[in-house]
């Protein structure tokens, strides 16, 4: 799975200065799982194209650092550098959004070569029969990662559900962003600051 960390010498925390996340919208509002679609707070990590009139095009970093991450996580998904963006192009070319985002420093100077990255691509992964608890349906959703509900869960993917994805939202898991492990192998080598690996599924 995909996550970011905190890295000590650099920005981590900024304030937007345009758009609205609570207006964020999804370009096509159908129901992927349970009774609702995608909402404000969800339309960034959906797996969907996005309706970008609301979205941020400029921030202000805050605190006394003066760089940015690689990848650098905040309430509506993750800002991330042309480094990065490379990277996922190479995997999967014309895929994912990239929306410009430029980061207006408090002395007035613009930093551009930054995005807000938008997954395209939602997947129900999960192996129908080799998950512990069992599978909910393909409407539900799958709670078997909670460590304290499901001590002994186990989550494993499908290979034919995922097919040569190398990045997706799993509607089924709260829409947590997933990477394959050759693309988080990509990350790691060319050091990417910011990016950590997160739990590791199999895939079968």
């Amino acid at each position: 799975m995909f996550n970011s960390e905190t890295v000590g010498h650099y920005t981590t925390t900024f304030k937007f200065l345009d758009g609205d996340d609570m207006k964020l919208s999804v370009l096509d509002p159908y129901v992927d799982v349970g009774i609702n679609p995608p909402d404000a707070l969800e339309a960034t990590h959906c797996g969907r194209p996005i309706d970008t009139t609301y979205l941020p095009t400029r921030a202000r970093p805050s605190g006394r650092r003066r760089r940015l991450a690689d990848v650098v996580g905040c309430r509506i998904g993750f800002i991330v550098s042309e480094k990065f963006r490379e990277i996922v192009e190479r995997f999967e070319p014309g895929v994912h959004g990239f929306h410009p985002i430029t980061m207006e420093w408090k002395s007035g100077e613009p930093e551009t070569g930054h995005y807000i990255w938008i997954i395209h691509r939602a997947i129900k992964g999960l192996h129908p029969t080799l998950i512990h608890p069992p599978y909910p349906g393909p409407m539900g959703f799958w709670d078997g990662l909670n460590p304290r509900r499901h001590p002994d869960g186990k989550a494993v993917f499908s290979a034919e559900a995922i097919g040569d994805a190398h990045a997706w939202s799993d509607p089924q898991l709260d829409y947590r962003r997933i990477v394959s492990d050759a693309l988080s192998d990509a990350f790691i080598e060319a050091g990417l600051t910011g990016y950590t690996r997160a739990r590791h599924i199999d895939v079968v």
